[in-house]
């Protein structure tokens, strides 16, 4: 045992939140120590990705508890518990009321696939973001869950969420039979650093996601194509049916639009005929199932970073 190990046990370390003691034990970080003696604190992913534990002190914090976050945020004292080791006697006050959550009213809730949820938000206040990033959405009884916007800044007038639906995910739940249009909801955001950068439009882009997990994706491709991208375009989209697929974005995998290579997995059951006919219709390539989707995506990865012929002039 280390040494600063045995003084912990002799000496445990004190954290304060909004005035009350938190003992951590060693090897603990903040959001650890807090959750084990305060198990109702909003948190998520516990990985410093979704910010949705993100809380606020007046002392210093080590550098790597506000990695994640905007200049102006770390600035002002807020940092990410769950990457925050703690320190003895820190003083710590939860992240309200400083213009982190601005309100927003839910416009129409329906089922965009089996399993998905789509909801379509209404700023209250002017919100700007980039296509691809995700915002962290909060209901009136403070219960917090990070969603990337599959929505697109000038082509969209609403934000939109993809919400999967989780057998004891609470929020999911929420979303496909308690959510309702006129709800009250907060928004915080917009997080996230990947997006479609302008100045190198013939560069390929290569996309890669999987059931809700495409909503980002196919925010970037539409926000990339609607930025005049030229460049060829793979976009690798796996569900557990290709319903979900032709359904979710049945625009963009048409022919007439400028994706080069649309490839759909898909896993579980043979789709439904009518899902067949469709993924003909969209796939440049023969529609894939497989088991294993990962092998399918290191072969796509290898063939599409072959160099391709050039044509004849």
């Amino acid at each position: 045992m280390t040494d600063a190990a045995k003084r912990s046990q002799t000496n445990p370390i004190i954290v304060y939140l909004s005035g009350a003691p938190y003992e951590c034990a060693p090897g603990e970080t903040v959001l650890d120590a807090l959750l084990r003696q305060k198990p109702d604190l909003a948190y998520s992913c516990k990985k410093g990705t979704c910010l949705s534990c993100i809380l606020k002190t007046d002392g210093p914090v080590p550098a790597e508890a506000q990695v994640s976050l905007r200049p102006t945020l770390a600035e002002q004292g807020y940092f990410l518990p769950c990457l925050c080791p703690p320190a003895d006697g820190m003083l710590i006050e939860p992240a309200e009321g400083d213009g982190l959550f601005s309100e927003a009213t839910i416009e129409s809730v329906d089922e965009l696939a089996p399993h998905i949820t789509r909801v379509r938000l209404r700023p209250n206040e002017a919100f700007e973001y980039q296509a691809g990033q995700f915002i962290n959405l909060r209901r009136d009884d403070g219960l917090t869950r990070s969603y990337s916007l599959a929505s697109v800044p000038g082509q969209d007038d609403l934000l939109e969420l993809h919400i999967k639906r989780l057998e004891n995910g609470v929020m999911s739940n929420w979303a496909a039979d308690g959510a309702s249009a006129s709800d009250a909801v907060e928004i915080q955001g917009p997080n996230g650093s990947c997006f479609y950068l302008e100045g190198d439009a013939d560069s390929p882009l290569m996309m890669i996601g999987n059931g809700a997990g495409l909503a980002p994706i196919w925010a970037i491709a539409r926000d990339a194509l609607g930025r005049g991208h030229q460049g060829g375009t793979c976009i690798m989209a796996a569900a557990m049916l290709m319903v979900g697929i032709c359904r979710m974005n049945w625009p963009l995998l048409r022919h007439d639009t400028p994706i080069s290579t649309t490839i759909p997995v898909f896993r579980g059951r043979s789709p439904k005929k009518t899902a067949d006919a469709g993924a003909q219709k969209m796939s440049p390539l023969a529609t894939t199932r497989i088991s294993r989707t990962g092998t399918c995506i290191s072969a796509v990865i290898r063939r599409w970073s072959r160099p391709r012929a050039r044509p004849h002039s």
